[in-house]
């Protein structure tokens, strides 16, 4: 018994690694820099910054800046920085750190959208969009955001866009905006083909062992 207590443990903790090694996102960390994310316009822009979640000398973060005219959020529209992913199952876990520097003119209520795509390159027909629950406007802390979403039928990309929801609006171009950190950010398969047949293996070998050590 205490052997297949401790095989199924492995096999949960392999799972758990597989599902982490099957993030889609490209420099989800911004150790160095922010490539490939960019500014869905020009009334938005995305920097690397040397804060990091966790505190590490040799990371940093996406410094994403709103200074769209009217608001982005909780009630209307928003953008920010994005990244095409290629779509690869139907249902996905996303999930970022954000930090919302104090001291700033405008409100921030930072979420992560996804906008299908019925394309390869994220450039042919806008299927719909999915978001994770927008955070609190919480200043001077690392907070999670996470959620599933879901790609509707047809879709072959996605934009993931980090997006930094500015609450109120601007009263002139001069107005610096609102800027919110993004770090750690992820794109998983739900669930993730390699964690399925960890997992899969793990309970066919539990159960054939247990066939094995039952009485004829």
């Amino acid at each position: 018994m205490k052997s297949l207590i401790l095989a199924f443990a492995i096999a949960l903790a392999a799972a758990s690694t597989a599902r982490a090694d099957a993030n889609l996102i490209i420099n989800g960390e911004f150790d160095s820099d922010v490539v490939p994310w960019i500014p869905v316009n020009e009334n938005f822009s995305v920097v690397w910054d040397s804060a990091d979640s966790a505190g590490l000398p040799t990371s940093g973060s996406a410094r994403v800046t709103s200074r769209q005219m009217d608001a982005g959020g909780p009630s209307s529209g928003g953008a920010g920085a994005f990244e095409c992913i290629r779509v690869v199952e139907a249902s996905y876990a996303v999930s970022a750190l954000y930090f919302i520097p104090s001291g700033q003119n405008h409100t921030a209520e930072p979420d992560v959208a996804v906008a299908w795509f019925d394309d390869t390159a994220c450039l042919g027909g806008v299927l719909g969009q999915g978001l994770v629950p927008q955070g609190a406007s919480t200043t001077d802390s690392w907070l999670p955001l996470s959620g599933d979403v879901m790609a509707p039928s047809g879709a072959m990309s996605a934009n993931v866009i980090l997006r930094p929801r500015k609450v109120e609006a601007q009263t002139s171009v001069e107005d610096p905006g609102v800027d919110v950190l993004f770090d750690a950010v992820q794109f998983v398969p739900e669930p993730g083909a390699a964690a399925l047949g960890v997992t899969a293996a793990a309970a066919i070998a539990i159960r054939r062992r247990r066939l094995s050590c039952s009485p004829s």
